[in-house]
């Protein structure tokens, strides 16, 4: 739920103030994402756009994550 309402789009600040920081699913979803350019919403596929990539990597970086921990390779 939380990793769905942030590739929803909501902002960092948003995101905070529902407690959605877990870094690791953020850098889980980022990874997924980069390898399957796929994204899914409401059982529909959606092509991941490179915004959206980045907002995710940008979120696990202010929340503390390190590059390392969020490798897309």
């Amino acid at each position: 739920m939380a990793i769905l309402d942030i590739v929803r789009g909501l902002s960092y600040e948003e995101a905070s103030e529902r407690h959605l920081t877990n870094i690791e699913d953020i850098a889980r979803v980022a990874k997924e994402l980069s390898e399957r350019s796929l994204l899914s919403v409401h059982g529909e596929r959606l092509e991941a756009s490179t915004r959206q990539k980045f907002n995710l990597i940008y979120m696990a970086l202010k929340g503390g994550a390190s590059t390392k921990t969020i490798s897309m390779s």
